[in-house]
């Protein structure tokens, strides 16, 4: 892991083993919105009030926190300082990652005994309270639906979780379910197996037992949790570890119970599907998500006739302007965001988390996919630049006049590669800022 100070002391760049930057020898401008992780040696009291503790695990402790610049609730997640390359690495997979059911990571602070990470904040808390409540099956069905999304977002970038369970699943103020909790997780190369055996015992795959096995194990563990939402337990139900541990290798899921054989026919079939013993034989996520479990959903939004057009002739954005649209998004109200991620969902037909448009577009260098990033900056532009601007703004002033610096290090601290001679334009007031996005 490779680091570096910028100017100002306060700002550390990390850069996780797996990744690497290409530096101009001759130190031209570029900007870029990479994956990179910059820690901010600063206290984090200075930026953000902390309210009260959410949860205590065996890892550290999260608080609720809300940020004094946009009053906008975060979770801070804080851990010892011995974890850093545990947790660097984890970071650098969720900023890979782009999915509305996708926990997301804001920035990364640590003094001289912590490690804090910011990130999105889940009101709605656990998907499951009550280990033995159970929920209707239209709930069950929405949630999978979601989770099934992520997860093929996931493996279409070559990522797997490999700790899928109910407790890594949060929900947000409105429902929406978020997976969170990546330490587990690894980067493959699709067709090579994953050694090491992880994950928690009730809802690991039988295969992962050999320490041989790929991302279909993941899949698996969406069975497990479906079995739970729906019946109230998991399929392999005991207080004895070992006990659980033989039944899952030998794979002898109760089919047959009174149970199982009292839920509909459609969600019988998609858990034999996920619970296949063979890896091989294993429903896939795309799979899955064309049985005739989810024909019950029916979407709230109806898509507008003309929002694909909207896409293909959006003016195209250049690299400082995206850079700080897609910093906006971190802290834009959830409520603003709700109807066009639903639209993402909507046109999101490949499953991937990618949108594929037919026409041309001149809208992204790889025009014909759109990211979900992509897609709100370009649906969202103009109600972006409404609300976060004015507060950018407010953050970068010093003694009354806009300070360019004070815009890099904020820009910095959330993920984005700023040089120091970044911005020649002169900005006197928040019109000369607007003029950047004309």
């Amino acid at each position: 892991m490779g680091c570096w100070k910028s100017k100002e002391q306060s700002l550390i760049v990390v850069q996780p083993s797996i990744k690497s930057r290409k530096k101009s020898k001759h130190g031209e401008v570029h900007l870029e919105y990479n994956e990179e992780l910059y820690i901010v040696n600063d206290n984090i009291s200075d930026l953000y009030n902390i309210i009260k503790p959410l949860s205590k695990g065996k890892y550290g402790l999260v608080q609720l926190a809300t940020s004094k610049l946009t009053g906008k609730q975060v979770a801070v997640k804080i851990q010892m300082q011995e974890n850093e390359n545990v947790i660097i690495d984890e970071l650098s997979t969720i900023k890979k990652l782009d999915h509305p059911n996708i926990i997301k990571y804001i920035e990364l602070f640590r003094d001289k005994k912590y490690i804090y990470i910011v990130m999105e904040y889940c009101s709605g808390g656990e998907l499951l309270g009550n280990s033995s409540t159970t929920y209707p099956e239209l709930f069950v069905c929405e949630i999978m639906f979601k989770l099934l999304h992520a997860v093929s977002h996931m493996h279409s970038l070559n990522v797997c979780h490999r700790d899928i369970k109910i407790e890594n699943c949060l929900l947000d103020s409105y429902g929406d379910v978020k997976l969170i909790d990546f330490g587990f997780s690894c980067n493959y190369i699709p067709g090579r197996k994953f050694k090491g055996i992880v994950g928690t015992p009730f809802y690991m795959a039988p295969e992962v037992f050999t320490d041989e096995y790929g991302p279909e194990c993941d899949i698996w563990s969406l069975g497990v949790l479906m079995h739970i939402l729906l019946l109230g337990f998991p399929p392999f139900d005991s207080k004895n570890k070992t006990e659980v541990i033989q039944r899952i290798k030998t794979c002898k899921v109760p089919f047959s119970s009174k149970y199982f054989l009292s839920l509909s026919i459609d969600s019988q079939n998609l858990l034999k599907s996920m619970l296949q013993k063979d890896p091989n034989k294993r429903i896939s996520c795309e799979e899955a998500l064309k049985t005739e479990f989810f024909n019950q959903i029916k979407r709230n939004h109806e898509i507008p006739n003309d929002i694909e057009t909207q896409l293909v002739n959006s003016q195209k954005v250049y690299d400082f302007q995206y850079i700080i649209l897609t910093i906006c998004l971190m802290i834009l109200p959830d409520d603003i965001l709700n109807t066009n991620k639903e639209y993402f969902r909507i046109m999101d037909s490949s499953h991937t988390g990618f949108i594929y448009l037919k026409s041309s577009s001149n809208v992204l260098e790889y025009p014909e996919r759109i990211s979900y990033t992509d897609f709100l900056i370009y649906m969202m532009k103009n109600e972006i630049i409404q609300y976060c601007f004015p507060v950018i703004f407010k953050a970068c002033e010093k003694e009354g006049n806009f300070s360019k610096e004070k815009l890099r290090q904020f820009l910095m601290r959330r993920g984005a590669y700023i040089p120091e001679n970044f911005l020649r334009t002169e900005i006197r007031c928040y019109d000369n800022f607007l003029l950047l996005f004309n």
